[in-house]
């Protein structure tokens, strides 16, 4: 015969009154990483949409049509603000006494193209600087470490509420919000 195992232990309040307490047991579940989906999302957007982004906006021509620019595709080249893994805790601490970003500079390869001769030119620019994320899932902007957070937003329409309290009186209302598609509320 098997013993019955109790993951609750019996509590008593009061003289008559006893409680099961679940809040207490043998086995926990493990903590999987919160942050995962933050930094799953950042490389999407350095291995990805970087590139999409750049194939949408390119190519760019000139109102009268003599020249344009081209986005040569896959030349989305970073340059990390360190040289070795090892070296980003050291990166960030400087950052944060400096009062600076950790950030990485974007680089692209465009090609001027000019109609009438043909001639094309090539040439790596410096896109702009994006910050980088560090290994605990923040940014160092200014010196200060700053962390996405995900919010929930409800979706745009007519909500009611009926018999809602107020807080300055103990009236109960009825209540209408209307979120708009666009803009804020």
């Amino acid at each position: 015969m098997q013993k019955d195992k109790k993951n609750y232990k019996l509590r008593k309040f009061g003289p008559i009154t006893e409680r099961r307490d679940y809040s207490i047991t043998k086995h926990s579940l493990p903590v999987g990483d919160i942050l995962a989906t933050s930094k799953k999302s950042y490389q999407d957007f350095i291995n990805k949409k970087i590139e999409e982004l750049l194939n949408e906006i390119y190519p760019i021509e000139a109102s009268n049509k003599e020249a344009s620019l081209e986005y040569e595709k896959k030349s989305v080249k970073f340059e990390l603000p360190f040289k070795k893994a090892e070296h980003e805790n050291l990166q960030i601490k400087t950052c944060k006494a400096k009062k600076t970003n950790f950030s990485m500079k974007v680089y692209i390869t465009l090609k001027k193209v000019v109609s009438q001769t043909g001639v094309v030119k090539k040439e790596k620019i410096l896109l702009g600087e994006i910050p980088y994320i560090t290994s605990s899932g923040s940014f160092i902007i200014n010196g200060s470490e700053k962390v996405i957070v995900s919010q929930l937003i409800r979706s745009p329409g007519a909500y009611f509420g009926v018999s809602v309290r107020n807080k300055q009186s103990e009236d109960l209302f009825n209540k209408l919000e209307i979120l708009p598609r666009i803009g804020s509320w």
